[in-house]
């Protein structure tokens, strides 16, 4: 049949659990290194953020290198040794 399925989008809408999330993200460039500043609120209503930047030296692509409010760091890299 070709309408079995019409009230699905309704149902779905009706039916399943939605969370909202609340995200803040700026991104900006202080000179050769962009920055990215981003806050979550939590459903608490506590607010954490992660500042991040990402730049190149000697051929060493630093894609992201983040400080988050739990203290842990994140650290990714690539290597381009010729272009």
């Amino acid at each position: 049949m070709k309408f079995s399925d019409i009230s699905k989008p309704s149902k779905d809408l009706l039916g399943d659990d939605y969370t909202n999330n609340i995200t803040l993200k700026c991104k900006s460039k202080a000179g050769p290194i962009g920055v990215t500043i981003e806050t979550e609120r939590s459903a608490a209503g506590t607010l954490s953020s992660k500042v991040g930047g990402k730049f190149s030296y000697a051929g060493l692509n630093f894609d992201k290198l983040q400080a988050k409010a739990d203290g842990s760091n994140v650290l990714e890299t690539s290597l381009s040794p010729y272009p």
